[in-house]
């Protein structure tokens, strides 16, 4: 089984790493990580790049609705 794993983020660089740390040490099924960025930073992007190549990003925040259908 493959999953698919939806994360709209928003200034939050301290529990996003977390959970992405999370995903990888506890996860038993093979899945695909999708990211959405609001108000991206440099910190946050290179952080989502040691996980994933599937994000995308704004430079404001254009609220959860908008972030989920990015994914």
């Amino acid at each position: 089984m493959r999953l698919s794993i939806i994360v709209a983020s928003w200034k939050d660089y301290k529990y996003l790493k977390i959970l992405l740390e999370s995903l990888v040490k506890n996860s038993t099924y093979e899945h695909d990580i999708l990211i959405h960025i609001n108000e991206e930073s440099e910190e946050v992007i290179e952080l989502v790049k040691k996980y994933t190549s599937n994000f995308s990003s704004n430079k404001s925040n254009m609220g959860l609705a908008h972030a989920n259908n990015r994914c």
